[in-house]
């Protein structure tokens, strides 16, 4: 994939971490990425996108990556 540029276009005062990737093509994906509060914790939700071109197998990698990454947040965060 190569080196990526992330862009925040969300208010994270809201809970709306929303982010654009952009590819070494140009290519721009848009990421919804949700903090919701319940209480003493938080949930988060993150929309994987089936872009353009991707087979099934390319959007399990990607929700497997994602998996992997909000996995590591919690533990990072079950961890304070």
């Amino acid at each position: 994939m190569g080196t990526v540029e992330v862009r925040f276009t969300g208010d994270p005062r809201a809970g709306i971490l929303d982010h654009d990737v952009v590819f070494p093509d140009g290519t721009v994906n848009h990421n919804p990425f949700r903090v919701l509060p319940h209480g003493e914790v938080s949930e988060v939700a993150f929309t994987v996108v089936h872009r353009a071109g991707m087979s099934a197998a390319d959007v399990d990698r990607d929700a497997a990556a994602v998996a992997a990454d909000l996995d590591r947040l919690a533990a990072i965060l079950d961890a304070d």
